[in-house]
């Protein structure tokens, strides 16, 4: 097999058009490039540590997403559309703290919404009894 020619002008320019994508936060472009020496990345050690970098700030990026999707689902209560992103936040870290407060904040709503519904229901339901018994008791007098 003919041995193949690395171009390694071309690999550090690659190198530092990636470098200077991931500090304009041109993630996705980083990642394109980086992802082009493929094979190559053993070349140059700054390859391995910039891959590790931009890899982190994309998965920091879609947990913020997600997060600021369930906070603006949960501020419109819409609680079935927060929890799968929460969910997902916390599937890629965790420990999630910003995650895990919202998550209880939705599951403490939720229950005090529903505890309000169980209790207007009973008062409803009272209040129909006490109405039937009260005109029971009331049409002997009345007459």
């Amino acid at each position: 097999e003919p041995l193949t020619f690395i171009d390694v002008t071309r690999i550090n320019a690659l190198i530092q058009r990636a470098q200077n994508a991931f500090e304009s936060r041109d993630l996705e472009l980083a990642h394109e490039l980086l992802s082009g020496l493929g094979s190559e990345s053993y070349i140059h050690s700054d390859i391995p540590r910039l891959r590790r970098q931009v890899d982190q700030a994309v998965r920091a990026r879609n947990i913020r997403q997600l997060l600021e999707n369930a906070r603006r689902y949960f501020e419109a209560e819409e609680y079935q559309l927060a929890l799968p992103r929460i969910a997902e936040v916390l599937q890629l870290e965790p420990g999630n703290t910003d995650a895990l407060t919202l998550k209880a904040e939705i599951e403490s709503t939720r229950t005090a919404q529903q505890a309000a519904q169980w209790m207007s229901l009973a008062h409803q339901h009272l209040g129909m009894h006490v109405t039937s018994e009260t005109l029971c008791f009331a049409s002997p007098f009345d007459r």
